[in-house]
């Protein structure tokens, strides 16, 4: 593959953007309901646990899928910088959804908390719904404000739980066709021999592999795929 076929891949492959409908609900069916519901009955949530359990995705696609109901809605991860300042974060209250990725990540900076807290309290105030991701539960989120342990308590908890292989399987085929391939049953298997079950791993490989197809204008068969990977 040349230089240039594959800088065209790239400039115009299919993003696979978080969807609500390539989600696989696996064991974390009441949790991405209770979310959905936040649309209609908005409120407070909290959604935690271990990386690569699909916090972030759920968090974006549920803004994603405010937005195409016309609703306002903002997707914003703690896990990339500070909590903004209040002039910057200004507006979010009057939002319909605002949801806050990776809040574990302001634990222990009292600065950064005292704005998430009134972050918190503005959204609330407002009638907003709020949707916040942590890599921990509440009880061991350790914050340094008593403020912030008790608004982490206002609303609904729900930890998510991995995804099985039969999930991660269905969930490559989702994502596959959201881009436009066919990824056969037997062809996903095999990725997931080829590479880590870790989420983020398998997606950056349908990534790789929908860049790869298009340029070389080939169906994901395992042969491509073993050709394309082969060399990791």
């Amino acid at each position: 593959m040349s230089a240039a076929q594959s800088q065209l891949a790239l400039d115009v492959a299919l993003r696979d953007f978080p969807d609500l409908t390539t989600m696989v609900a696996g064991p974390n069916g009441q949790a991405i309901t209770a979310a959905c519901h936040l649309l209609d009955q908005p409120g407070q949530m909290l959604i935690w646990g271990a990386p690569a359990t699909g916090k972030s995705t759920l968090l974006q696609a549920l803004a994603r899928y405010a937005t195409e109901k016309q609703q306002a809605a903002a997707y914003l991860s703690l896990s990339r910088g500070p909590v903004p300042s209040a002039a910057l974060l200004a507006g979010l209250e009057t939002l319909q959804l605002v949801c806050l990725d990776d809040i574990s990540d302001v634990a222990g900076e009292r600065e950064e908390e005292i704005r998430l807290v009134e972050l918190i309290n503005r959204v609330r105030a407002g009638g907003g719904a709020l949707l916040m991701s942590s890599r921990r539960p509440p009880a061991r989120f350790e914050p340094v404000t008593p403020d912030l342990q008790s608004r982490l308590g206002w609303g609904l908890v729900y930890e998510l739980a991995p995804l099985d292989d039969d999930d991660k399987a269905k969930l490559l085929r989702r994502r596959a066709a959201a881009r436009g391939l066919t990824l056969s049953e037997e062809a996903a298997r095999y990725l997931m021999r080829r590479r880590s079950r870790d989420l983020h791993g398998l997606m950056t490989a349908l990534e790789r592999l929908d860049s790869a197809s298009l340029a070389a204008k080939r169906r994901l068969t395992i042969p491509f795929i073993r050709e394309v990977l082969g060399g990791d």
